[in-house]
């Protein structure tokens, strides 16, 4: 991101004088209510014979610069059904990162396939792309890379091998509607993007998801997929499921494409202005922004050092900030190849899953014990990250 951008995002952040603590609208009354009357009185609740899909839709695939988005009832639904569409099943691997909310690899064994676990950069806690191609294999049919809380992730690595070796490449942006990468949106850069709309991200229709795409083919086969499979009346062309969102939930997301653009805004300045702040306190890495992004700002995530202020790990330190009300949180706790999913292979695979061992993915699990979060939501006031900062520097000073 332009130095020169950052530096004016500040500045305007610094001169607001107003408080709004801890208050966060998830979205706009007024023009949320408009569009959800316009729905009732269409009298066209679902989407089978209802228009605001649609018109989200083209909204959205729009912004994003892609030919098609298909929307669904979770973010969650949109990585199984871009999987599903593209026949990705049982006997095949799908590398993803084990950092990472567990939608990005349960979607990949509500498939039948098998997720494969790549490490992370330290710099963006995103999938490291080297590690990724190392991970490769003749049973690898997709690859996940995330945009973690609004980072783009570094995917021109992937694009190229995917390419070469017929590998679907299938963005989780989730957390990162608007987001860009040297210059393009994500979710318009691999073969499909997904996006979740639950209140926490960028832009909400209370539940929902998105697939981006410009593959015609791959675009039918959501639909499809999205509506149990059929692709025609009571013509059931393959296995689906029902993943469709409602049109109240498309006159939401309409309503939030009129501020997605200006919330983002917000959100940036709020992250780059606490990172300016916290860059020199004494326990805290800031996160740092690669010359190729354009982050979008979900949350703000840096690195605890809590050995430097006399802590024996990261929950220690978040407690005492928490006791300060630093409103703080320990972010994916352990990857999650080691979570009880994992451990005890709870899944539909007619086998058992291998059973992963601490080590296989160190930067991950140094990062586990380190992340801590703060919400950058459009509602976040500079007196409010000041607040915050003053916890950071009171610990740091050694306040308990």
């Amino acid at each position: 991101m332009d130095p020169k951008d950052v530096e004016k995002l500040i500045k305007k952040f610094s001169k607001d004088e107003s408080l709004n603590f801890l208050n966060e609208e998830r979205f706009e009354f007024e023009a949320t209510l408009e569009e959800i009357i316009k729905v009732l009185k269409s009298k066209r609740l679902d989407i089978l014979d209802g228009l605001a899909h649609k018109e989200f839709e083209t909204q959205f695939a729009e912004w994003t610069g892609v030919k098609h988005a298909i929307f669904v009832n979770s973010g969650t639904a949109a990585l199984f059904c871009a999987l599903r569409a593209k026949g990705i099943g049982p006997g095949d691997e799908v590398i993803v990162p084990p950092f990472t909310f567990m939608a990005t690899a349960s979607s990949v064994m509500h498939t039948n396939a098998m997720p494969v676990f790549a490490d992370i950069e330290l710099k963006t806690y995103n999938m490291d792309p080297n590690d990724a191609i190392k991970k490769i294999t003749p049973k690898t049919k997709a690859i996940i890379p995330v945009h973690l809380a609004g980072m783009p992730a570094d995917v021109d690595p992937l694009v190229e091998v995917c390419k070469e070796k017929g590998i679907f490449l299938l963005e989780d942006a989730c957390q990162s509607h608007g987001a860009k990468y040297k210059g393009k949106m994500v979710g318009a850069i691999g073969d499909a993007g997904c996006f979740s709309f639950f209140p926490s991200k960028n832009m909400t229709t209370g539940e929902g998801g998105m697939i981006t795409t410009n593959d015609d083919e791959l675009a039918e086969q959501c639909r499809v997929v999205r509506h149990h499979g059929e692709s025609s009346w009571y013509v059931f062309a393959r296995l689906g499921w029902h993943l469709r969102p409602t049109e109240l939930s498309a006159a939401v997301g309409i309503a939030q494409m009129k501020v997605v653009k200006s919330n983002n805004r917000k959100r940036q300045s709020a992250w780059f202005y606490l990172n300016e702040q916290l860059k020199d306190v004494k326990g805290i890495k800031v996160p740092e922004v690669p010359e190729y992004a354009e982050p979008s700002c979900n949350w703000w995530g840096g690195l605890l050092e809590f050995e430097k202020l006399g802590f024996k790990d990261g929950r220690s330190m978040v407690n005492a900030l928490n006791r300060k009300n630093a409103f703080t949180k320990i972010l994916y706790p352990e990857p999650l190849y080691m979570t009880k999913v994992f451990q005890d292979g709870d899944s539909f695979l007619p086998y058992r899953m291998p059973r992963h061992k601490t080590g296989l993915c160190p930067n991950c699990e140094e990062v586990n014990k380190r992340l801590i979060g703060i919400d950058t939501h459009p509602r976040l006031m500079k007196q409010h990250c000041d607040f915050i900062v003053e916890r950071f520097k009171a610990v740091a000073a050694g306040e308990r």
